[in-house]
């Protein structure tokens, strides 16, 4: 990823993204281990095995998988609204700044052109949540250019045993949201949500990542059982 800082206003910046998966036997074990200490990394930002932030995306669908069968540019979070603010502050006093996507466009094949603003919480609170990411800072504070720099962040509610993503666009009961518990490579950790609500999000959108990772997780719908490479325990707080 690269970063552009805009002069006006000062607190805006273009963010040039890779968007195109490439194929496991593609991926280098240079990316792999890279991906495997970001998940370590993510724990140690929020807390290992807290039920108040749990992952989601690529990243995800890849545990459920046991194998990287594409690239991955970046980590998906769900954050309970209530702990939003705990959490947010604990990345930021780790180098992360939270921001919010003012434009996205897609250009080609595999790059994404991304305008954001830098938000705080009360912003981010009154903007719905909506479009929200942590981009993690380099030594001069400027929007770090290195693989998986960016978090993206979704908010949703617990109500009566009801997990609501922040837009109301998904509702799902907690039994069927919280589903494992993975060991990440240093023996951390982490909560990882359910492949009905991948499928949910991934349904709605159709992009050629989104159409590659809902193949991917309809797949895995049709097994009866988890595969034996990923170190997993059934998980239901």
């Amino acid at each position: 990823m690269k970063t552009r800082r805009l002069p006006f206003p000062f607190n805006h910046y273009f963010l040039l993204r890779n968007s195109r998966p490439r194929p496991s036997r593609s991926i280098t074990e240079e990316e792999i281990a890279t991906s495997e200490a970001a998940l370590d990394e993510l724990s140690y930002l929020f807390g290992e095995g807290d039920n108040h932030w749990i992952l989601g995306g690529g990243m995800a669908i890849a545990i459920h998988a046991g194998t990287y069968y594409r690239t991955h540019y970046d980590l998906d979070i769900l954050v309970e609204a209530r702990e939003f603010c705990s959490l947010i502050s604990s990345a930021e006093r780790k180098g992360y700044m939270l921001c919010q996507r003012v434009f996205s466009e897609h250009f080609a094949t595999n790059l994404t052109i991304q305008l954001v603003r830098t938000v705080d919480v009360r912003q981010a609170r009154k903007s719905g949540y909506a479009r929200l990411e942590l981009i993690r800072l380099d030594a001069d504070d400027s929007p770090a250019s290195d693989f998986m720099s960016v978090i993206d962040v979704c908010v949703f509610y617990r109500n009566d045993g009801l997990i609501t993503r922040h837009d109301g666009k998904i509702s799902l009961p907690k039994t069927e949201f919280y589903c494992l518990r993975h060991i990440t490579k240093s023996g951390r950790i982490m909560n990882v949500v359910s492949l009905a609500y991948l499928n949910a999000v991934k349904s709605r959108r159709h992009g050629s990542i989104d159409r590659l990772d809902l193949q991917v997780i309809r797949e895995l719908q049709s097994r009866s059982i988890a595969p034996d490479s990923v170190r997993i325990s059934q998980y239901v707080p």
